[in-house]
């Protein structure tokens, strides 16, 4: 469950950032940004030069460095990010390390998810999440929003500041640079922090990080309850579509290859073909149930895969009955999940290893259904003709013994 939804919230923001249109920034009014001559050329009719972007800016590469002026919003996708000029909207940026220099000033809102960040010029607000994040001698006009490993507060707060972090710092090693916070600052850690006199202008809260590191049983009760239900849902409506898995189970060798592919290429492609379709304007509904009945197969994949091995072991076993079956399902269900939950990344790649081949087994069984008329109509007539052979030969032994009949009558 925790693995499903870690993809989920990754897998939901990257699909914000790639269809978002346009993000307004609020109270643009400071920092406004100026036209002067000397910064601006007009040399392109739509206004957009070396120098001046008076559009929203989306980048993915390798490294960026905006040293231009941005009259817009800024989405970036990149390994190392630089920031150097003034830009008038919100920036969104997922990368590896985050520079907002002396020379920049974001009027919006700053929005990062990053390994490090690092503050010297001035930012409206920020919302970040990072292994660490330092703010030296840059300035936040107003809110600072952070869960970080390392906070280096070296640069002024304009008003409160909600942080998460382990470590939290005031001033660097030769205390040139200081930190100041004119709001509150409520910060959740493991130990509470010595925080210097005149530092917080507001109250200062403190609310210890909590670490459960008690077994909880009830949950792990719940967790394979809830597992044992959606196998055997699914098992059962099974059992009204016979050979929806008996044709496309895992035991078949012809067909393994073919469960692995799908199932992979399924799990890749299918968010992408939502994301072209969601650009064009005719396909915009069928993206989103397109998405839907994907999220919808993803949470029920590992169940369609612990059916399918169901079947594979109990045609070993040579188990034909409904109430074998269902003894063996259960114990297989059991089986799966107790692997699910390895530590060590172990049971997170049996996890995701059921899952792909869930999501080919549900594939394939579509695909061996198309099949599924011809067979039947193909079987009902051989069943007409042994039965008329059958009901022939009937007829015939019925006329053999009237006639035998009547000649004892006759002697």
């Amino acid at each position: 469950m925790k693995t499903k939804f870690k993809f989920f919230i990754i897998f939901l923001l990257s699909f914000i950032l790639f269809i978002a249109p346009f993000v307004y920034a609020e109270n643009n009014d400071i920092m406004p940004i100026s036209e002067d001559s000397n910064s601006i050329t007009n040399n392109n009719t739509n206004n957009q030069t070396q120098n001046y972007k008076s559009q929203d800016l989306y980048l993915f590469e390798n490294s960026v460095t905006i040293d231009y002026v941005v009259d817009g919003n800024a989405f970036i996708f990149a390994n190392d990010v630089t920031i150097s000029s003034q830009i008038a909207g919100d920036v969104f940026v997922f990368a590896r390390n985050i520079t907002i220099d002396e020379n920049s000033a974001i009027s919006g809102n700053l929005f990062a998810v990053a390994d490090s960040i690092e503050i010297q010029g001035i930012v409206y607000d920020i919302y970040s999440m990072s292994n660490s994040l330092t703010i030296n001698n840059g300035y936040v006009y107003r809110d600072l929003k952070s869960i970080t490993n390392d906070l280096n507060l070296y640069g002024t707060i304009g008003r409160n500041a909600f942080v998460t972090a382990s470590s939290i710092s005031f001033a660097n090693s030769d205390n040139s640079l200081s930190g100041m916070i004119y709001g509150d600052f409520n910060y959740t850690s493991k130990t509470e922090t010595q925080i210097p006199e005149d530092v917080v202008y507001g109250s200062v809260n403190y609310t210890p990080l909590k670490i459960d590191t008690s077994i909880d049983l009830s949950t792990y009760i719940y967790s394979l309850g809830n597992f044992l239900i959606i196998v055997i849902v699914l098992w059962a409506i099974g059992l009204w579509f016979k050979n929806q898995f008996k044709k496309s189970d895992i035991s078949a060798k012809n067909k393994t290859l073919w469960i692995v592919l799908s199932g992979i290429l399924g799990f890749i492609l299918t968010p992408l073909v939502s994301l072209v379709l969601l650009f064009i304007p005719i396909t915009n509904s069928i993206s989103l149930l397109l998405l839907s009945i994907y999220f919808i197969i993803l949470a029920m994949s590992k169940a369609i895969f612990t059916i399918g091995l169901n079947e594979y072991i109990c045609k070993k076993l040579k188990i034909n009955n409904n109430i074998g079956t269902f003894g063996i399902l259960i114990i297989s269900s059991i089986i799966v999940w107790a692997l699910c939950l390895i530590p060590y990344n172990i049971g997170s790649t049996i996890n995701f290893i059921a899952i792909i081949l869930g999501f080919g087994i549900f594939i394939t069984s579509i695909c061996c259904n198309k099949n599924l008329p011809k067979t039947t109509v193909e079987n009902t007539k051989n069943n007409k003709e042994n039965n008329l052979v059958e009901k022939a030969q009937k007829n015939i032994e019925e006329d053999a013994q009237e006639k035998a009949k009547n000649n004892e009558s006759d002697k």
